[in-house]
Parts: structure tokens; C-alpha cells; sequence
């Protein structure tokens, strides 16, 4: 059985060398895709921009900044499983 990590991981290298292949900075692409969820950043091609989409990119981005931490320290919060991080705001006053 496949968890949400994996399809988000499998995805994102599908979309990667899909970009790449058609000469893209990958990187900047699909960073630009998830800072703004506009699939023009993604191409259609090997139907990379249809894959991106099935992404969860909040969880995504909560893996990639977890991880983040995961290797650089121990990070606060007790290091809750990939996909299962708990947010709140820093300031109530929001």
C-alpha cells in the first residue's frame, strides 16, 4: 500500500524530469506551482501538469519543511509522521 508521501514523492520526480526533459529549470517550476498553484509553471508534457495536481501541496510543503528540520536538528512539536503535522498561527492577533 502506498502512502500519500510516496504518490506526492513519485509525482513530483515524474513532473521534475518532465520539466527537465523539455529543458525547464525544474527546481524553479515547481516551486513557482507551489507558491502559486498556477499549473502554466508546469507542462503538459509526459502529463506532468495533470500529476502535479493530484499533489496535496500543503502536506507536501509540511513534508519539505519537516524534513527540513528532521535533518538539520530535532524539531519542535515531537516530530509527528510526514503528512501529519499540526499547524497553528504564531500570532493570534490574525
Amino acid at each position: 500500500m502506498r502512502t500519500m508521501e510516496n504518490e506526492n514523492k513519485e509525482y513530483i520526480l515524474r513532473v521534475y524530469g518532465a520539466l527537465q526533459e523539455k529543458g525547464y529549470n525544474a527546481v524553479g517550476q515547481i516551486v513557482g506551482y507551489l507558491l502559486t498553484e498556477d499549473p502554466t509553471y508546469i507542462t503538459n508534457h509526459l502529463d506532468a501538469r495533470r500529476l502535479i495536481r493530484k499533489i496535496d501541496r500543503y502536506g507536501l510543503l509540511a513534508d519539505i519543511v519537516a524534513n527540513y528540520f528532521d535533518d538539520t536538528e530535532e524539531h519542535v512539536g515531537g516530530g509527528a509522521p510526514a503528512g501529519q503535522h499540526q499547524f497553528e498561527r504564531s500570532d493570534a492577533s490574525l
